[in-house]
């Protein structure tokens, strides 16, 4: 019927259609209403949410750090922040089922309400979404837990979380009105679809890290479409929601009428894109005769021009994901903004060796980036890499699985060269904190890679002169050749000179490696819930005390004003006993050097080292400064006082270079000779040489004359002096004191073992107390002439032979050896014809298994505890040198001795020694983490490249690492009065505590028992070889670094002393060396216990 009011036909009631309100305006909420309801409220939620956890975060870290119970069930269940792989993951699993279904379902909600509108809550629709709420509360509560409550603001699944869950709890608009129920169908649960993606993600990784089966192609397919749906959904969701909305009030479009229909300019930049684009909606078009022409010309320039331009882009995402992009630090204009400008937050990683997967890159991430429990508030720094090679796929696969979400972002991978300047300005180096060189440790030219390595320093150094670099080189003439380039030895340090020096000191200190290893290194308390098991079942277990003793960290720090002007002793001594020896005071810095056992007056402020059980322990004793400021401050201090020193001593530096440069020439042409400083040819035998240089050897009477009687003379004196030097190895393999060297044949092995006879044999201090120490040096290929002629003596013997024939082995004097030590650096490239790298280290394997069968029926190696150590390029090939250990037991004397003591109870279960390696390979997780574990590790008898990742890790947080190892390994490289001693314990301080033998050799105080000496000596570790702790014969014992004050000391412990010459005087003439005769010191006999234990079967490791 028509009405009156409008031209149209109205209802047949007679309501005008006109006037009356559509009923689906009438259920549709308006921007007021949605604004406050699913973006205002939300967004003040999510920033109450981030102070909040602001607020836990030291609260929850305390709680984690006191309670071993909240510990354990993290890593059980949930994760940690540095550590997400859970022990358990059934729960993890069950609970990301149920966010993918829930999800999923919130999704189909959201349909189910774009149809009924006004209806939606007929069906109790809200009380299904407030459980499912509810739920997704619980979940995201989980994760920021795991994550440590870090704040991550801009989190996808956080945001989520917080715009769908809020407006079903806070129903209101802008003005503060309650939004009616009819109203509310209108929402963003759409985007619940991105927690689905995330759910199914963490799915891959939790199935993937307990399963041996990768990423397959089923979930690869099922992963993608997931992508797309989510992709979909979404700008489908946002596009339904912005059409119902209607135009927002205020930025409402006006229209003019024209011959192409109502227009306006964002109608028209809608329709040129949609042209040039090629999409064309055909809603529009052109109807003057210049508007055709001008568009003629628009869509061929247009399309071409979209097309480039959407290559370009794509072409920067190329770029970005191959690294070519640059380095942007996201925080750099809010501190610029808030005044510390000059705050650098980035570590540049280059070199030959930066692009490759190997236990030292590994390593390096995890250490790096890597915090404590009680450093929660310490800005972990961004690691940029720079490199012109492609990276390894296992470098980024560790990247993405191994690292937490708030490490791997901090990791970018760049590609460049450091010799362009543009790629340096990419990477940001003049404003990083550091840059680490790292050679490729599988170059077969070490002496090339040396100098590339050199030369990538040197330009670095050029744009940056400020540089802070720490450069890793092969080769010890490398080492010399960046000193005479410019680099001071305190900013590079050569590996196979540091590794040859932590070999020879681990003849005479055992467990150096492994104590050095858990100074610089950060362990987490991965070892809890292991821990707890063994205390209840095994509670003389080893891996109790030395898992206590890791915990130990190397540290500086300003001392407070109240300790200045005291004796270095007496400062150490209060420390210890007021922190309960939780500190220990090790070095100070004078002048910009590093000083073990500082023997002068300490000063205010002055900068001092501690072995300490993280920052919270020392921070009473350090300089009162803010909270993030205490480690700016003493490493400023630190790097400006040896800055001076380097340029003060720069000239006398360059001096000593160029004294341990030795000229040798020879001239060419008809007249060939010599010039060398000195008399090089008096090293010769008449045998080994002829012409001029036998005369000039011969003429004792230098009067240009030989007769028959000098001649006969010459020769006598010449042959008695061959046959006092020539080694006799049948005495030598009857030497309690031996040591066996195993060559392996590799490239650039005899410098190796040249430069660890350097270190063994030419130690000023060794050679006044002990004598020449006798070693047997075995290998497979003809030793080098200039090797034999400068080291071959009555003590030290070259033989040829294979090093994997146990015949050969026991006539080298392996039964009687004190020490066993395996040298030479093998690795194979990736490129090479092996499968995986790793298995270069075969033969170490295999050589491993050969010393075991060669002792396998050998008491002396349980009895006195034989050192092995052996060289690995891979850490898991550490695992099978343990599982080669086990397998030999049973074929020597120990089975024999398990049947002598069959009839006594040992009380120890086959399943109880399986469940206890089991728990081990389950707790560890990473390779890391189980070598830490591994009882060879524990032993000092592995060294692995993780060491130097460690290095690498710990400069970051203490940048006199390097001085500090040299130090240790090199005392006298650099001029320390005090070094590493380890004596066994005497007679009267057995059964005595270990806080009070630190007072007594400190302080001076009843220390008869170690000899009459005068100074300072600080006990810092325990050497246990009691074999009722459960370790394999292989392993002459475990380290346990700062044992706890309570610690009774035992006849079978060697203690590790730092102390100068005057203490290792006294020490052996109170016959406390291993090397000397032990006296009544008897060796308890091992435990029925014991032996069953190592003769169980194993289970297999999970490698």
């Amino acid at each position: 019927m028509s009405c009156q009011q409008c031209p149209g036909l109205c209802s047949s009631h007679g309501t005008c259609l006109s006037t009356a309100v559509d009923p689906i305006e009438a259920e549709t909420p308006s921007w007021n209403e949605f604004f406050g309801m699913y973006l205002l409220w939300p967004a003040a939620v999510q920033i109450t949410i981030s102070v909040f956890f602001q607020v836990v975060r030291p609260i929850y870290s305390a709680i984690r750090d006191s309670s071993t119970g909240f510990r354990i069930f993290l890593q059980r269940f949930i994760g940690m922040p540095d550590k997400l792989r859970v022990t358990c993951p059934y729960p993890m699993v069950l609970i990301q089922l149920l966010r993918l279904a829930f999800a999923l379902a919130q999704g189909y909600l959201f349909a189910y309400r774009t149809y009924t509108k006004g209806r939606w809550n007929q069906n109790n629709v809200a009380v299904w979404e407030l459980g499912i709420s509810c739920f997704f509360i619980f979940t995201h509560l989980l994760e920021r837990l795991s994550e440590g409550f870090q704040i991550r603001f801009l989190n996808p699944k956080a945001l989520v979380d917080v715009f769908v869950i809020t407006p079903i709890f806070i129903p209101y608009g802008l003005d503060l009105q309650l939004v009616a129920v009819e109203r509310r169908w209108l929402c963003l649960s759409y985007f619940r679809i991105i927690t689905a993606l995330g759910a199914f993600r963490s799915l891959q990784r939790l199935t993937q890290e307990h399963s041996q089966h990768g990423d397959t192609v089923l979930g690869r397919c099922v992963l993608t479409v997931l992508r797309l749906t989510t992709m979909i959904v979404c700008m489908a969701g946002t596009m339904f929601v912005l059409e119902v909305l209607g135009e927002v009030p205020g930025l409402e479009d006006t229209f003019l009428t024209v011959g192409m229909g109502d227009l306006s300019i964002v109608q028209m930049i809608y329709w040129i894109t949609t042209t040039i684009s090629t999409v064309g909606y055909g809603d529009f078009s052109p109807t003057t005769v210049p508007s055709r022409i001008m568009i003629i010309f628009f869509i061929f320039g247009g399309v071409i021009f979209f097309g480039s331009e959407t290559a370009e882009i794509l072409e920067i995402f190329t770029d970005a994901e191959e690294g070519r992009g640059s380095y942007v630090n996201r925080w750099l204009r809010w501190k610029l903004f808030i005044g510390k400008s000059r705050m650098r937050t980035q570590i540049v990683i280059t070199g030959n060796g930066c692009h490759m997967s190997s236990p030292l890159m590994e390593t390096l991430l995890l250490e790096t980036l890597t915090v404590t429990d009680d450093q929660w508030n310490v800005e972990r720094p961004d690691l940029v890499f720079l490199s012109d090679k492609e990276y390894d796929f296992d470098l980024k696969a560790f990247v993405e699985t191994e690292l937490g979400p708030g490490q791997a972002e901090k990791v970018y991978f760049l590609r460049g060269s450091v010799l362009n300047s543009r790629d340096l300005e990419r990477a940001q180096i003049q404003t990083s904190r550091l840059c680490f060189v790292i050679p490729d440790y599988t170059a077969e030219e070490a002496f090339e890679e040396d100098s590339a390595n050199i030369m990538m320093s040197l330009s670095m150094l050029r744009h940056s002169p400020g540089l802070r670099l720490r450069l890793m080189l092969l080769q010890p003439e490398g080492r010399l050749r960046a000193n005479k380039m410019g680099i001071p030895r305190e900013r590079c340090f050569s590996a196979e000179e540091m590794k040859c020096a932590l070999f020879a000191q681990s003849t005479r200190i055992r467990g150096l490696i492994t104590l050095l290893s858990g100074l610089l290194q950060v362990h987490t308390n991965f070892t809890d819930q292991h821990l707890s098991m063994l205390r209840k079942q095994f509670p003389e277990h080893w891996r109790i005390p030395y898992s206590e003793s890791l915990r130990w960290n190397i540290c500086g720090f300003l001392l407070h004003d109240c300790y200045g002007n005291r004796s270095f002793a007496s400062v150490l001594d209060e420390i210890y006993r007021e922190s309960n020896g939780t500190v220990m005071l090790i070095a100070a810095v004078h002048r910009g050097r590093l000083v073990l056992n500082y023997e002068k007056v300490l000063e205010p402020g002055q900068v001092v080292v501690v072995f300490a059980k993280g920052p919270k322990a020392f921070a009473r004793f350090a300089k009162a400064t803010g909270r993030n400021e205490e480690k700016e401050r003493w490493t400023s201090q630190f790097l400006k006082e040896r800055t001076h020193r380097l340029e003060m001593e720069a000239y006398e530096t360059f001096q000593e270079l160029k004294k341990k440069d030795k000229m040798h020439l020879q001239q060419q042409g008809r007249r060939q000779k010599h010039l060398s400083d000195g008399d090089n040819m008096q090293t010769k035998s008449i045998f080994e040489v002829t012409g001029a240089e036998a005369f000039k050897l011969l003429d004792k009477n230098n009067d240009g004359r030989l007769d028959k009687e000098e001649f006969e003379k010459a020769l006598q004196e010449q042959l008695a002096l061959d046959q006092s030097n020539t080694p006799d190895i049948e005495e030598l393999r009857e030497c309690k004191e031996l040591t066996l060297l195993l060559v392996r044949d590799c490239q650039g092995v005899w410098q190796e073992v040249d430069c660890f006879l350097q270190l063994f044999r030419n130690d000023r201090v060794y050679e006044t107390l002990l004598p020449k120490p006798p070693i047997v040096v075995l290998s497979q290929v003809e030793t080098p002439e200039e090797v034999l002629l400068k080291w071959e003596s009555k003590t030290c013997c070259f033989l040829k032979g294979s090093i994997l024939n146990t015949r050969n082995l026991e006539g080298a004097g392996i039964r009687n050896a004190a020490n066993i030590i395996s040298i030479g650096r093998k690795v194979f490239a990736k490129d090479s014809n092996l499968p995986d790298p790793a298995l270069g280290d075969s033969d170490s394997v295999e050589l491993c298994g050969a010393v075991e069968q060669a002792l396998a029926d050998n008491l002396r190696s349980v009895e006195r505890g034989q050192l092995q150590l052996f060289e690995f390029s891979y850490t898991r090939s550490v695992f099978l040198m343990s599982r080669i250990d086990r397998n030999c037991v049973e074929m020597g004397q120990m089975r024999r001795s398990s049947r002598m003591f069959a009839s006594e109870n040992s009380g120890v279960t086959e399943n109880t020694a399986e469940r206890e390696e089991v728990m081990v390979t389950k707790n560890g997780g990473s390779d890391k983490e189980l070598l830490i574990l591994n009882e060879s590790f524990a032993a000092g008898q592995a060294f692995t490249l993780d060491f130097f990742g460690g290095l690498f890790g710990r400069i970051y947080r203490f940048p006199a690492a390097i001085e500090f190892l040299d130090a240790i390994a090199n005392p006298n490289g650099r001029r320390q009065s005090s070094r590493m001693w380890q004596t066994m314990c005497p007679a009267a301080w057995i059964d005595r505590t270990f806080g009070e033998l630190v007072h007594a050799l400190v302080t001076g105080e009843d220390r008869q028992a170690f000899g009459n000496f005068t100074g300072c000596c600080i006990p810092v570790a325990l050497y246990r070889e009691s074999r009722r702790r459960f370790l394999p014969p292989g392993c002459a014992g475990f380290n346990c670094t700062g044992p706890p004050m309570h610690t009774r000391l035992e006849a079978e412990d060697f203690i590790t002393i730092l102390g100068d010459e005057n203490f290792g005087r006294a020490a052996y003439k109170a016959g406390l060396f291993d090397q000397a005769d032990p006296g009544p010191h008897q060796h308890k006999e091992i435990s029925p216990a014991t032996i069953e234990l190592l003769l169980r079967d194993e289970a297999p490791l999970n490698l």
